[in-house]
């Protein structure tokens, strides 16, 4: 019996021994739990990282010899298998549903189709276009979408969409479209209704627009007057050196009233020069056809005078009592039974078209250093400021406008004017730029 029973345990022990790492390594394959897994395995799944085709499997997981469980990857470590993930992209430790997905991820649907962002597989579907659960367009079985909008090709109008494109559920894109069929693009188009037939630009918008309708009133006209830009009936006399751009003349005075302009007379004697002056200067006094020419500018001028100050229905009546200062004058009417004091700046807004007729009592003063702006594209031509009283510029104060005045216009230093200087009297400069106004 001892020999049997020695002869039963040796062999028992060599089974234990042979069978023992087959159980170990089988053990540490299988299932790692409660095991310390080898050095550099990342996810503790007894696979080191070298070898771990699946880097990051749950703990706990049961997995292969390539360290994967028997649903293959995951990528995002998220416990739901790639095979079976529609949120591939989850947040780490973020809790998600059986497809993979965080409720975060299930808040967003960028197409407006019903179907969130996670789970559409057409994700620029048009918000009108119905679609499969999918989030893509119900179509016949299989139909293509060869340009990739969203939109199938039995469908689709615009078959060449650039890619990424926003389209309209034609599958169109702007680029794609001229709704006024102008042969501008709807996305280059800058006047999208423009009428049949009309001649546009690049922009499509018509190339010769029609001006607006003028506000105001009607212009005043001044005849052979607005040949001049400096016209005065006793003189015109300067402290040098003024600017001045545009034909100057007086009448009935001769052209010795003129003085400060150093002038030379040209050799056909119907006019003169002067260095000061772009332009050429008149006088009753010299040979015809000026002394004629001279008499008619004036008559204009007087008519044009009166005219301004005879318009009936002002739309403005002794505003500001007379002080304009630093008010925005619209186009229209103005009546004063008093003068006009600027004594900041004061701005005149309108149009290219728009119209000013400021009808003044007394004279107008304006302090030094202010200005006359003008906004919104008014025209200094467009602009009549009509004044029995005498006007005066202070030093380097800037004005714009026509200025016909009954007695005398005097300039300080350094002032400045876009416009008219018509005076029945006298005209006195000191050192000033007059412009005349653009036709």
């Amino acid at each position: 019996m001892r020999t049997t029973d020695a002869k039963t345990k040796a062999i028992g022990t060599f089974w234990i021994v042979l069978l023992l790492p087959v159980v170990f390594f089988a053990g540490c394959a299988l299932s790692p739990t409660g095991m310390t897994p080898p050095p550099n395995d990342a996810d503790g799944d007894g696979v080191r990282d070298t070898a771990d085709d699946c880097p990051d499997t749950p703990s706990g997981s049961a997995i292969d010899a390539r360290g994967c469980t028997a649903e293959g990857p995951d990528v995002d470590g998220d416990a739901v298998p790639d095979s079976a993930d529609r949120c591939e992209d989850t947040a780490p430790g973020a809790a998600v549903d059986a497809t993979g997905c965080a409720a975060e991820q299930l808040d967003n649907d960028g197409d407006g189709d019903g179907v969130n962002d996670a789970l559409d597989e057409c994700a620029r579907t048009p918000v009108t276009v119905e679609v499969d659960d999918s989030g893509c367009p119900v179509s016949a079985p299989g139909t293509p979408d060869s340009d990739d909008d969203g939109v199938p090709n039995d469908v689709d109008q615009c078959a060449n969409t650039t890619d990424g494109a926003d389209v309209d559920p034609n599958g169109c894109a702007d680029s794609q479209l001229d709704t006024d069929g102008d042969n501008v693009s709807d996305d280059r188009d800058e006047c999208p209704t423009t009428p049949p037939q009309t001649v546009v630009s690049a922009n499509g918008c018509p190339e010769t627009a029609p001006p607006p309708p003028p506000t105001g009133p009607a212009p005043v006209v001044l005849g052979t007057a607005g040949d001049f830009v400096i016209l005065a009936k006793s003189g015109i006399d300067t402290v040098p050196n003024s600017v001045v751009t545009g034909d100057i003349g007086v009448s009935p005075i001769d052209s010795t009233a003129i003085t400060g302009f150093s002038l030379t007379l040209d050799a056909s004697t119907t006019f003169s020069t002067s260095p000061q002056v772009t332009g050429l200067v008149f006088a009753a006094d010299y040979s015809a056809p000026t002394p004629a020419e001279m008499t008619a500018a004036i008559s204009d001028m007087e008519t044009a005078f009166t005219n301004a100050a005879g318009r009936p229905t002002p739309d403005f009546t002794e505003l500001g009592a007379g002080d304009i200062s630093g008010l925005t004058l619209v186009p229209g009417l103005y009546k004063w039974g008093t003068g006009v004091l600027i004594s900041t700046d004061v701005t005149l807004s309108g149009g290219s078209n728009d119209v000013w007729i400021f009808q003044i009592a007394g004279g107008i003063t304006q302090a030094s250093a202010t200005s006359v702006v003008l906004a919104g594209g008014a025209l200094p031509k467009n602009i009549f400021w009509q004044a029995f009283g005498a006007v005066a510029l202070d030093t380097t104060a800037h004005f714009e406008g026509i200025v016909l005045s009954q007695t005398e216009i005097t300039l300080a230093t350094g002032a400045s004017i876009n416009g008219r200087l018509l005076s029945q009297t006298a005209v006195s400069l000191d050192q000033n730029t007059v412009t005349e106004p653009a036709p």
